[in-house]
């Protein structure tokens, strides 16, 4: 066993083990295998992630690859998705008169109603282009801008109506394999009296840091990985975007506001429009460089109306399986029941793969 500690800026501390296993394999004439295992500590929060790149080789007996028969499934989805422009008006829930007279939120193209089965008090699907199926290298900044300003004026109304309703997160499941029940593209939000379980470790746990160090541990985060100059992938017109060091899933990137913005709805249209373009190349140099069609992303926000030092808004997108006929999920016993991500590849050559 190893351990490697590699020191930032301020108190931010990237910690490892790695350790190496050792058996005899029947794929090699039954020699000797050795494969290097990594734990990783995620810097922030008290988390650990395991790393093991040859699990990405693994036999898989129900895995199929077959781009015609994900293709038919688009296709047929087509002819019943209520989120196509079509069918919006007669298939998607309303909100109250109480709250949008006109039943559903709309910022150009941008169309948000009631989630059909809430988990928040406030939790809304937002239709984010009429075209019923986009590869992610076509989220285009367009689109993610109307999504994004639309997201903060229904936000903004909300508050106007239920003050308590303060802690906001605006997510998005990208095809089957990421859990969305629809293919068409779409965002989800919510907003609620209590803030997600991992909105209220990050809050937590950068206020502690704060309070010990007596720096914004985003700030400290970013100019470390820059000067360690391994996992920093570049500077957008607002974001600054990273592998993360101990990824919650494979190719886990992190964008963190590059200004001292810690609430989302405090965010102008400039600044949104800035993080719209920023997503935006994320999602295709993801697509372009390292072949990822489907994604997990949720947008992280301090409560609104306080203004934290210790917070920023941040970004985290994470890669998931490719969307065929049959494949092997890749959550299981370590991820849901021990909370611990296993994944199969090294956050140092993801960066290096995606940097412009």
């Amino acid at each position: 066993m190893r351990e490697i500690i590699e020191r930032g800026v301020g108190g931010v501390v990237f910690r490892k083990i790695v350790v190496e296993a050792k058996f005899l394999n029947p794929l090699k004439g039954f020699s000797l295998d050795t494969q290097s295992i990594e734990y990783r500590k995620d810097p922030l929060f008290d988390r650990w992630t395991r790393i093991n790149v040859f699990r990405a080789l693994r036999m898989k007996q129900v895995e199929k690859e077959s781009e015609d028969l994900f293709e038919k499934m688009v296709k047929e989805s087509r002819a019943r998705c209520p989120f196509c422009p079509e069918r919006i008006s007669s298939d998607t829930p309303m909100f109250t008169n109480e709250f949008i007279e006109t039943g559903r939120f709309r910022k150009g193209s941008f169309i948000l109603f009631p989630n059909y089965a809430p988990f928040a008090k406030y939790h809304c699907v937002g239709i984010i282009s009429e075209e019923h199926y986009l590869e992610l290298n076509e989220f285009s900044h367009n689109i993610l801008k109307n999504c994004l300003i639309g997201c903060r004026d229904f936000f903004r109304l909300i508050m106007s109506k239920d003050p308590d309703a303060r802690y906001v997160t605006i997510n998005l499941n990208h095809l089957p394999p990421a859990a969305a029940s629809m293919v068409h593209p779409h965002i989800q939000i919510t907003q609620d009296y209590k803030p997600i379980t991992m909105l209220e470790k990050a809050l937590e746990l950068s206020e502690k840091y704060y309070k010990t160090h007596g720096n914004s541990f985003w700030g400290d985060y970013v100019e470390s990985e820059k000067r360690i100059d391994k996992r920093f992938i570049f500077e957008g017109d607002i974001l600054d975007w990273v592998a993360s060091f101990a990824p919650l899933a494979d190719k886990e990137v992190i964008g963190v506001l590059r200004i001292s913005k810690s609430c989302f709805v405090d965010l102008n249209d400039e600044e949104l429009d800035m993080m719209a373009k920023d997503i935006s190349t994320m999602f295709s140099l993801l697509y372009n460089e390292l072949g990822v069609r489907s994604a997990n992303m949720s947008i992280f926000s301090a409560p609104i109306g306080s203004k934290p030092e210790h917070f920023r808004v941040h970004v985290r997108i994470i890669s998931r399986r490719r969307p065929v006929a049959l494949y092997t999920n890749d959550r299981g016993f370590m991820e849901i029941l021990h909370a611990e991500p296993v994944v199969t590849s090294y956050p140092e050559i993801i960066a290096s793969k995606l940097r412009k």
